[in-house]
């Protein structure tokens, strides 16, 4: 069958199962499955699919029918300008984690020699991000979860910045010792609802829970990073977070702290940006 072919059948299958963006991710699972790139197609619109080839993509279409993250069935997923390696157990990145790290590289552009907190790291996007873009930071990335600093610690050996980010297994900040001080604090915390979980489409549900669940109304582990923060910031130091704008008014600031809010894709409340006056 040609290229073209293959893509509208693995369309047509993933339209009738209701699933998003079907002509995006028929190709994406074509151009994996094929090791092509998009510029070969449109050289020469005659490319075949091998028989062996097509049955590993039908394999992979009725992997995504059934609900299984297309981020998990490729094993990998692109962020800003890094290549982020995924495998089941370790949460997906989103587009609007983006602007997180580029407020976060604003804030600590001033600063020449800056250390920073990434707390929750999860596949190490975020710190690997920074070490990508800002040479000569110190990282510290935390993460309750082996599974996800396994993957974090091959991501940044990926990357090229395994040598400028330290892992560790922490639940937050536990096994920080207090006399270490940060320029930056920055998360993306979970931050669903507890009583929204069980709503969220199958392919999220598949991602680890512990990176979905954010307790009552969505701010528990929000409200603890800013609420402890005190305790890791430098004097002029920052927290940028990552929030959900529909539970905005659960977000517990200390008075004695200042803040502004990182506006989203469409206008939305979807970050803050938090420091001590």
């Amino acid at each position: 069958m040609f290229y073209r072919d293959v893509v509208r059948l693995g369309e047509q299958i993933l339209v009738q199962a209701g699933v998003e963006d079907p002509a995006w991710a028929s190709e994406i699972l074509l151009l994996y499955i094929t090791g092509k790139k998009k510029i070969d197609i449109y050289l020469d619109r005659e490319v075949k699919v091998g028989e062996r080839e097509r049955k590993y993509f039908i394999n992979a279409i009725n992997r995504l029918t059934s609900g299984e993250p297309i981020q998990y069935i490729i094993g990998e997923t692109f962020f800003m300008d890094v290549v982020i390696n995924i495998k089941k157990g370790v949460f997906i990145p989103r587009p609007e984690t983006e602007l997180i790290v580029e407020q976060a590289l604003k804030e600590i552009f001033p600063v020449k020699t800056a250390s920073i907190l990434d707390i929750g790291t999860g596949s190490g996007v975020i710190a690997i991000s920074l070490a990508h873009f800002r040479k000569g930071v110190e990282i510290v990335a935390t993460d309750i979860s082996e599974i996800a600093i396994k993957q974090a610690r091959e991501n940044a050996k990926i990357n090229g910045v395994r040598d400028d980010i330290c892992f560790v297994i922490s639940d937050m900040y536990a096994a920080l010792k207090q006399e270490k001080k940060f320029d930056l604090i920055i998360s993306n915390p979970p931050y669903i609802p507890d009583t929204e979980i069980s709503r969220l489409p199958p392919n999220v549900l598949q991602e680890p829970m512990i990176a979905l669940n954010g307790g009552k109304n969505g701010m528990q582990a929000i409200n603890r990073i800013i609420q402890e923060s005190e305790l890791y910031l430098k004097n002029n130091g920052k927290v940028v977070i990552e929030i959900d704008p529909d539970n905005i008014e659960y977000l517990d600031i200390p008075e004695y702290y200042r803040y502004k809010f990182i506006q989203g894709f469409s206008g939305e409340k979807r970050g803050c940006v938090i420091w001590k006056d």
